[in-house]
């Protein structure tokens, strides 16, 4: 008898917030609460940024460009600004899994980035990438600006922060 008493404090002690989730969030079983889309966009994020970390790394070491000749210098502008990306990618990950309220608009202006930098480079290397980029940008601008999505990061402003 007496077990069963401490068992019901105990089961009264860890249950969960019982605040309603934010509209298209799902209710999970663990401390973090968001929608499936945010948790795919910041490893999307994560991954994109350690790729462009890696790319970069190509640029600073190519071992085809003379050291010292104008290449050289171009290519040390590109590595450096696909570290600034990646590192602003690495950052959106951060924001997006910890539903931050900056990490939105960061969202949005670099998927609107990446979406301008691909119209401009139509026409070079395979249409079937340049249409799959095109549609990924898309599809993420369009989620991002979904209502239900920017209220998720409105609603979990300041908690955490």
């Amino acid at each position: 008898m007496s077990q069963m008493h401490h068992s019901k404090d105990f089961d009264r002690q860890i249950q969960p917030n019982s605040t309603p989730p934010p509209a298209g969030v799902r209710r999970s079983t663990g401390a973090a609460h968001r929608p499936i889309g945010l948790s795919m966009l910041a490893v999307a994020a994560s991954a994109i940024g350690v790729a462009l970390l890696l790319w970069a790394g190509a640029w600073f070491g190519a071992p085809d460009i003379d050291p010292g000749s104008r290449l050289a210098i171009v290519a040390r502008a590109i590595g450096l600004a696909l570290v600034i990306m990646a590192v602003l990618e690495l950052v959106l990950a951060y924001g997006v899994w910890e539903r931050r309220e900056w990490a939105w608009p960061l969202g949005v202006g670099l998927t609107v980035t990446a979406l301008v930098l691909t119209l401009l480079s139509a026409g070079r290397g395979p249409s079937g990438a340049h249409t799959m980029s095109l549609l990924l940008e898309i599809g993420t601008l369009w989620y991002l600006m979904s209502p239900p999505v920017h209220q998720a990061f409105r609603s979990h402003a300041g908690k955490g922060a």
